[in-house]
Parts: C-alpha cells; structure tokens; sequence
C-alpha cells in the first residue's frame, strides 16, 4: 500500500492575493518607465514566487508540488536545491513533478522553487524544505522478484503487449522488427512498441527517428506495421523528442533525461509496463509477502491513467476512426460505466487481450444471448464484439473503410440511419457506434439505409420467419 508523507516547510508562506501591491507598483512604475523611453526588455518585473511548495513521498517516488505563479508571463520553473548535492534544474512549466531517487542517494537536502519568464526574470525562492530521502523509501525491483511467488501472473504478463512498449536496442533486436532504410541496431537506443501494431525507432541522440534513407533525408517511412508489413509516415521530417515514458515505461518521472539522451523527456527505472506500474514499487512487499504493502486497484481509474486520451469525457477522432488507447474514453461513455462495471469485470489485466476475457456478454445479457443462441448470425460465426465492438479505433493502419485495428470500447449501437459517428469537425467521436461501423464493416455492398431497415430484431434473424431485406 502506498505511503503518504508530507515534510514540513522551514518558513511557510502566508496566502497571497493573484496581484500582491509589490508587484502591481512595480509593473506601474516599468510602464512609466518604458513610457519615457526605457528599453521594456531591461524594466522587465520579476514574478511573484509560488506558493506552498512541498514534498511528499508516495510510494516509491518522491513528489515536489508548488501552486503556480498568477503571472502570464511565467515560462518554466527552478529548483533550486542544496545539501549533499547543490544546483538548479529547470523542471518546465508543471507545479509539480515525481522522482525515484537512486539507493545511492541520502544526506540531507535544501529545496526550493523559482517561476522563470520568458525573459529570463527569476521570482524570489518560495518557502524552502529540509528534507532526507528515507533509507526505507520503496524501491522498485522487478518483474523477476514478482516471479518468485507470483510465476504464472508474471508468465501470463510476458505474453502481453506490456512488457514491450518501449524497449532498449539490445532487446529489440532479438525480436522480428525491421529498421528504417539506411540505419543499422547500432544507430539505435529504444524501439517504441513493436508488438502487435506497429515499432517506432529511436536514435542514439534520444530523438524519434523521422528521416530515414541512406543519407537519412527522406521525411518519413519511420514507422513499421506489424499487421501488413508496411512503412508509414510518422511526423516525416518533424524533429520530435520522446516524451511518452509516462505510459510506456515503469518507475517514469518526468525530469531529467534518459541515459542523458538530449531527446527523451524524463527518466525511468525499466522500459515497458511492468507489474509496479501498476502494484506500486515493490521492496518492501517482495521482503516480507505483507499484502498490504503493495497496491492493489481494480478500478477503470488505474487502467484509465494510460487507456485515456485527452480528458475522460471526450473521444477523439481523426481520419474517420477514433484515436488509439481510448479505451478508457469510450468506456467511459457506454452503459457499462453507467452499470457500475470496471475493466477487470471482464478483462485479467495480467494477459493478452485475446486471452484476457473472464466474463463473457451472456454472463449479463442472458435474453440477448438465448434470442441469438441458433440465429442465423449466429451460424455464420458472428459474435457480439463484431457488432458491438467493432475495429473503429485506428492505432497503426486502416484495414478498409470502416475497419481500422483496434475494438471498440463504446459497445451501444446507435441504429438511426441519420446517426454520425463522428462530430462534424471530425475530432470527436459520439458516443455510441453507428451504422457503418457495425453493420457496413462487413457488408460493403450495401448503405446505412439496409443497415437501418434490417437490423431491428437482428438478434433472432433466421430463428422465425424473418428475412433480410433484399
């Protein structure tokens, strides 16, 4: 179970207001200022400093937090920290940020915070914190140290798509993954995915390969397809950073670099989603088999903190399918989030999806299921999920016109044939699959207005003397 800890401040501050009067005079005399003729770049006003900055621990990571800075004009944030080791680091534009301290890492620290602009103007420090990394602080220890009591739940994890959702060269060169044209393993660091839709590559310099030829200046053709043996073009040509460690990487905080590779946003302790992504940094429940010292949560809310794109309430579209990993998103908008039902309900988390199903539909739909039961659907082999959860999310490639490559999670058919999938922009999917996702996925010959006319009582079609339309 995770622990929380909050550590003291030396010298808290008092609330402020969002406009504290020494700043308001100060921006009053700049604009005098610069009124008779001073350069604004050299007048510029400090921020004011953020407040109630702490540090907390939670679970195996160490978690700074601050309230923003009410200026605009704020660009990034400096932690400014002395002790056993002393600097600055820029930590971006969050409030707040988690850290998995090396075991090597002890003695006592002095930290505190500083709003940057854009000009570079410093705020006075915020309220500072002692604090010593505990000697007990969890640590996360593996997947290998799980095996050793739990062998079939980390076997079953190992032939899910989790384990490799980033992996370093060493390993990804053992699996069946090609290169972009014109680099060899040894231009490689990180294969990114490379499981079942597609691999993505990384250079040595931490960046997101988007060149590829044999003098590396062609945009594009940097993303293999695993399902049809394709290259595609992903951000050709676009220098673009890694910074995906939150969902595809274990122990992930977000400062720092990588292996010090310029082109990767943060750090991890292990590349992929290992079972302390999820159960929490694992020492001290690998040393004593204490259940309660290990996180255990079976909510959508854990599988949603990767499975959801955007906020919750929204689905996200592009190219006529939803966005992948949007399951969560989806869920989130069918009857069965309504029900009270979460993930686990029918999924094991710990398998691949195909072989992850613990509750199937006529566990609840059991009239449903007896009306389909020797259906003339039924005879064909269709199943549920084909309608139900039709392939309208797109992670890698388009299979054809209303079929892309990952099911859906809506499960609600809309039947209306003036129902659109999509809103009008395109960047937003509705909330309930329409028509053409269902229906005209398989049958391509035909229009939503058949789908429409033929579809009320589809569950017994053929068990009475009932008939398509022709």
């Amino acid at each position: 179970m995770s622990r929380t800890t909050m550590i003291r401040p030396v010298n808290p501050q008092p609330a402020r207001s969002t406009m504290p009067w020494g700043r308001l005079r100060v921006i009053l005399l700049v604009a005098l200022l610069v009124g008779l003729g001073f350069p604004a770049s050299l007048l510029a006003a400090p921020p004011s400093a953020p407040a109630n900055f702490a540090v907390t621990i939670e679970g195996g990571f160490v978690v700074f937090s601050w309230e923003a800075s009410p200026e605009a004009d704020v660009a990034s944030y400096q932690l400014n920290f002395s002790g056993a080791a002393s600097g600055l680091l820029d930590v971006g534009k969050r409030t707040s940020f988690s850290y998995v301290p090396p075991p090597t890492l002890g003695g006592g620290f002095r930290f505190s915070i500083a709003a940057v602009t854009s000009a570079g103007e410093a705020s006075p420090p915020s309220n500072e914190v002692s604090f010593s990394f505990p000697a007990d602080l969890p640590r996360f220890v593996g997947a290998e140290a799980c095996a050793r009591c739990h062998e079939q739940k980390v076997n079953d994890w190992r032939v899910s798509g989790h384990p490799y959702k980033l992996m370093p060269a060493r390993e990804a060169r053992n699996r069946p993954i090609p290169l972009p044209a014109g680099f060899t393993w040894d231009d490689i660091s990180y294969v990114i995915g490379g499981y079942k839709w597609k691999a993505r590559f990384m250079g040595l310099d931490g960046f997101i390969i988007t060149r590829t030829g044999a003098d590396r200046d062609v945009p594009g053709k940097n993303q293999y397809n695993l399902e049809n043996n394709t290259w595609s073009d992903y951000e050709p040509g676009v220098q673009k950073p890694y910074d995906c460690g939150s969902c595809h990487t274990t122990g992930f905080s977000e400062i720092l670099n990588q292996d010090g590779r310029p082109g990767i946003k943060g750090t991890w302790v292990s590349g992929g989603i290992t079972c302390e992504n999820c159960h929490g940094a694992g020492s001290r429940h690998a040393a004593s088999g204490d259940p309660t010292a290990i996180t255990k949560d079976s909510s959508a809310t854990l599988c949603g903190r990767c499975h959801t794109r955007g906020a919750a309430d929204s689905i996200p579209a592009s190219g006529g399918f939803i966005r992948h990993q949007e399951q969560n998103n989806e869920f989130q908008a069918s009857p069965h989030a309504n029900a009270g039902l979460q993930c686990v309900t029918c999924h094991d988390p710990h398998k691949k999806a195909v072989f992850s199903i613990t509750r199937t539909c006529e566990s609840c739909h059991s009239q449903q299921a007896q009306d389909f039961t020797g259906s003339a659907m039924q005879r064909l082999g269709v199943r549920c999920q084909n309608c139900h959860m039709p392939k309208a999310m797109k992670s890698a490639i388009k299979v054809k016109d209303y079929v892309g490559d990952v099911q859906s999670h809506l499960v609600r058919i809309n039947p209306e044939v003036t129902a659109q999938m999509f809103t009008a922009d395109g960047l937003q999917a509705n909330n309930a699959i329409t028509l053409e996702f269902a229906c005209l996925s398989c049958h391509a010959d035909r229009d939503k207005e058949w789908a429409a006319l033929n579809v009320q009582g589809i569950h017994a079609l053929g068990k009475e003397s009932t008939a398509m339309a022709r």
